[in-house]
């Protein structure tokens, strides 16, 4: 991480990535790109120094940027979108990257915390995601990035990973339920799924 100064503001903002200097603080590219949010702050709750990526949930999405600013690339899981979504759906799954990355990429990763404000009625906003940042050697121990999506309403979930998130396509626990979860695990920190007869641990 290093401290830059916001050459359209003259803020100062934290960089995360070890990218070049960044020119611009990501609440002045949320203005200037006109986003319904404007990001106020971040922080980094964890960090992964070498994680597998055995899965891309989405297509890489790249983000809108001007020529000084470094394009980066985003996948979004929304349970809006899910099978079956309904009024009550909710959460989104958000992977971010400053590259496309493809199953079986290495790379060193962080868990975001953003707080946002919305543009028209300034209200607070709180954002988790996982951002993907340079490749790296993989370690012994490295742990693996996976997905899945879950339609079977006897399908229940035990998860003890490092890290989850999850999109719900309905209220929790409703029959046409369909849930999106992303995780990083490993034989320690593991995602089970389970019904009255069968139990599948991962990985």
């Amino acid at each position: 991480m290093a401290n830059r100064i916001c050459r359209s503001c003259g803020k100062e903002f934290e960089q995360y990535e070890n990218l070049a200097p960044a020119k611009r603080c990501p609440s002045c590219i949320d203005l200037e790109q006109r986003r319904d949010s404007i990001a106020i702050r971040r922080v980094c709750l964890m960090q992964f120094p070498s994680l597998e990526i055995s899965i891309v949930p989405g297509v890489w999405e790249q983000v809108k940027h001007r020529k000084e600013d470094f394009p980066s690339y985003k996948v979004e899981i929304a349970g809006k979108n899910l099978p079956g979504s309904t009024p009550f759906a909710k959460g989104k799954i958000v992977l971010r990257s400053r590259f496309p990355y493809k199953p079986g990429a290495v790379v060193k990763a962080r868990v975001m915390e953003a707080v946002h404000t919305d543009r028209h009625s300034g209200k607070p906003m709180t954002r988790r995601y996982l951002a993907l940042d340079d490749r790296t050697a993989k370690t012994a121990s490295a742990p693996i990035l996976c997905y899945w999506i879950i339609g079977d309403s006897e399908t229940h979930i035990e998860d003890r990973s490092f890290w989850s998130v999850k999109a719900y396509s309905d209220k929790p626990k409703n029959p046409c339920e369909t849930i999106a979860m992303l995780a990083v695990i490993d034989e320690k920190h593991t995602v089970s799924l389970f019904d009255d007869t069968t139990k599948i641990s991962f990985p």
